[in-house]
């Protein structure tokens, strides 16, 4: 699974367990726990945010955008294509 895909099926998540996306290559992704992972990443990977804010960031999208022209899946997509869109892969 690439990380468009991942973060367009996310629905919920148990707080505490952050996403991370490689910034040479932003398709490999890392799903961790904030104790464990931050500092035990390599340092191209660069926090996208929580699992649980992403999650209702998505259906706050999805609740929000829902016409009869889009559905959620088509909805899922966009959001998170804008999500990978705005990162600071600087």
């Amino acid at each position: 699974m690439n990380t468009l895909n991942f973060l367009a099926e996310l629905n919920d998540a148990e707080k505490g367990w952050g996403l991370w996306v490689d910034k040479d290559h932003v398709n490999q992704f890392h799903v961790g726990q904030y104790a464990f992972e931050n500092d035990r990443l390599p340092k191209s990977f660069i926090h996208v945010g929580s699992l649980d804010s992403l999650a209702h960031k998505r259906q706050y999208y999805i609740l929000h955008n829902n016409s009869v022209d889009k559905n959620e899946e088509v909805l899922s997509q966009e959001w998170a294509e804008d999500v990978l869109s705005h990162l600071d892969l600087g």
